[in-house]
């Protein structure tokens, strides 16, 4: 009975120190992820915002990060996910239109090419 009051003991002794540096490592990776997404140029920046809703068209809102599951992982932008897929996957099927069909990387091809032609026509956002 004594070894295993021993052993026990000197067990969670253990698996305290474990959930202490597990904690520390996840603030040292939030913090760094929340300075990452604030200063990072590009499509995946998170603007600072003040409020959690906005009936504004260019407003900003805040985000709903979470510690763990789906709300944990960091924000990406339509652009950036498509771009990934395309760069993982680009000979799979994408997109079929009645007898056309597009694999990523066509598809891709085809609505950067779009969006070149509106912009040289004058689009903005």
């Amino acid at each position: 009975i004594e070894l295993l009051r021993t052993t026990h003991t000197a067990h969670m002794g253990l698996l305290s120190q474990v959930l202490s540096v597990r904690q520390r490592v996840f603030h040292s990776v939030q913090a760094r992820s929340a300075h990452l997404l604030h200063t990072s140029p590009g499509p995946d920046r998170v603007l600072p915002a003040d409020s959690w809703t906005t009936s504004d068209l260019a407003g900003v809102v805040k985000l709903r990060l979470e510690r763990d599951g789906f709300g944990s992982r960091l924000p990406v932008s339509c652009y950036s996910a498509v771009t990934r897929t395309v760069e993982r996957y680009p000979d799979t099927l994408a997109w079929v239109d009645h007898d056309r069909k597009w694999t990523y990387e066509q598809y891709f091809a085809e609505v950067t090419n779009s969006a070149k032609a509106l912009i040289e026509l004058g689009l903005e956002p």
